[in-house]
């Protein structure tokens, strides 16, 4: 049976304040989310995987095995928001350094786009490129490498390298490409998403593109399409 792996975003509520004090790998998390879906149970205990920044400061790699295979999320810990997927292979696609697997968005409609995805793990650096309004652009993703000890604890068959970064507005992933390279410098790869979900079909302004008074241009539509 082929086995569909599922993509989830999860929103905290409550008036939880997260500590600023870094967790270690195999702690619980710092969001209590409901986490376990009746499509993927049943579920062992969430733990952190490690942890990276964005630019919305502290996030954490969380994982837990599940009914159809290791579930991963990316949790933003200021923003209280996460997302991920579960039943993923947790490795890059085969000829990919670099793959993404997961799509989100947060905030206002644009706000932020949130990507994450699996590299191979003798990556020590990973830059997204893309193109808005005709301009070059380039962010640099957090990564976090797990350990065989995490990997057996969320079910997963090896250890493995995960990342994940965080952009103003919303962005045409499909145009994204990954630069991967390793500790001395020298690229290793550079990877585009090949199938992806287009969420959203316009360039928001960067600089006025969350909070009171954001602006974005009128031709904002979902799409259900897959770039093959």
């Amino acid at each position: 049976m082929r086995r569909v792996a599922t993509l989830f975003a999860m929103v905290a509520v409550g008036s939880l304040v997260p500590s600023a004090a870094a967790l270690a790998p195999g702690d619980p998390p710092t969001f209590d989310f409901p986490r376990c879906f009746r499509e993927i149970r049943p579920c062992g205990d969430p733990i952190v995987l490690g942890e990276t920044h964005n630019f919305t400061g502290r996030l954490e790699v969380v994982g837990m095995s599940s009914g159809i295979g290791p579930c991963v999320s990316f949790e933003t810990i200021r923003e209280g928001f996460a997302y991920g997927t579960c039943g993923s292979k947790l490795r890059p696609r085969r000829n990919d350094v670099a793959t993404i697997d997961g799509v989100g968005f947060s905030g206002p409609p644009g706000a932020y786009t949130q990507i994450s995805g699996y590299l191979e793990d003798a990556v020590t650096r990973l830059e997204a490129r893309w193109r808005r309004n005709g301009e070059p652009k380039q962010t640099g993703a957090g990564i976090v490498h797990v350990d065989a000890g995490g990997a057996d604890a969320i079910g997963a068959e090896t250890e493995f390298s995960a990342f994940e970064l965080t952009i103003r507005g919303c962005i045409p992933v499909k145009r994204m490409r990954l630069l991967s390279f390793d500790s001395s410098g020298a690229l290793m790869g550079r990877d585009r998403m090949k199938r992806v979900f287009n969420f959203c079909n316009f360039d928001a302004d960067p600089v006025e593109s969350s909070g009171p008074g954001a602006r974005f241009a009128p031709d904002f539509q979902y799409r259900n399409k897959t770039d093959r």
